[in-house]
């Protein structure tokens, strides 16, 4: 693997202390799943080991096994397909894990509450180990700007990642917010950001049985920003965008360093932003 590294500090690789467990309903699928988490060597990534029925498969945690996802992410190898990693991935970035294996006996992660708290808390009490072999940067070294509709992504370089995100309701109302992160900051905030929908796409989602294992933890907005559940935190929505993308970028590869603005992007972006930092990843190479 390259190292494209251009940060003053060594930023090492790292690992869970030990393995552990966890049972509960498929965010969106709401059904019952298994998931083990190991401790994996140097260089091993993050890779799941998707057991469906009397099928099983290794799928990594990279881009070349990204699927097309209804709101969520997918990943597909060998007609297996996994739904909905990009939570636990969000957590594995938070703590600076990049080594895991991930046996999930069932077709999605657990969705918990619908945000990435659960298994962030779970990585803080298990612990984290760190490695001996350095982790790969990849600096973004110019601006790069995505856009689909209403909905735009840019990447641009800074010394460490950081993401602004735009959230409104376009022609639906008068709610907008702007919320943003930076890396060294308390990712406690971001991991506990619940997932959410507006409420004239509650129905299309109901249609298409989608969120059936948060239906009593999701956060439904208004016109106006109202919010049919007490918020955790300020713009909880917005960082919840965010939790998403860091998760996304972990598909990457390397730890990606820059800024990120987001205006009502979401997975499809990230994929498409993700789809060009690899090209220039390889002319980079090249």
């Amino acid at each position: 693997m390259l190292n494209f590294s251009s940060m003053n500090d060594f930023v090492m690789q790292k690992t869970i202390a030990t393995s552990f467990m966890v049972e509960g309903k498929g965010l969106h699928t709401g059904e019952e799943v298994r998931v083990t988490l190991f401790p994996a060597a140097e260089d091993t990534g993050i890779v799941f080991q998707v057991i469906q029925s009397f099928r099983e498969t290794l799928i990594p945690a990279r881009f070349e096994f990204v699927a097309e996802g209804v709101r969520c992410t997918a990943l597909e190898k060998d007609g297996i397909t996994l739904l909905t990693p990009e939570h636990l991935l969000a957590a594995c970035w938070g703590a600076g894990i990049s080594n895991l294996c991930v046996q999930v006996q069932g077709r999605e992660l657990p969705g918990g509450d619908g945000s990435a708290w659960m298994w962030w808390e779970i990585l803080q009490r298990v612990g984290i180990k760190v490695q001996e072999a350095q982790q790969p940067i990849f600096p973004i070294s110019r601006v790069i700007g995505i856009e689909v509709g209403k909905q735009s992504l840019f990447a641009f370089p800074a010394e460490r990642i950081q993401v602004i995100y735009l959230l409104d309701s376009t022609s639906h109302g008068d709610f907008a917010q702007v919320v943003q992160f930076k890396e060294g900051e308390d990712f406690t905030s971001v991991a506990r950001a619940r997932t959410f929908a507006f409420e004239w796409e509650v129905e299309n989602i109901i249609e298409k049985d989608l969120g059936l294992g948060v239906r009593n933890e999701a956060l439904v907005f208004g016109r106006n920003g109202s919010s049919n559940r007490l918020l955790r935190v300020p713009h909880e929505a917005g960082l919840h965008k965010i939790l998403d993308l860091l998760g996304d970028l972990m598909l990457f590869g390397p730890r990606v360093c820059g800024g990120f603005l987001g205006i009502r992007s979401g997975h499809r972006l990230n994929r498409l932003m993700i789809e060009r930092l690899r090209r220039e990843a390889q002319d980079y190479a090249n």
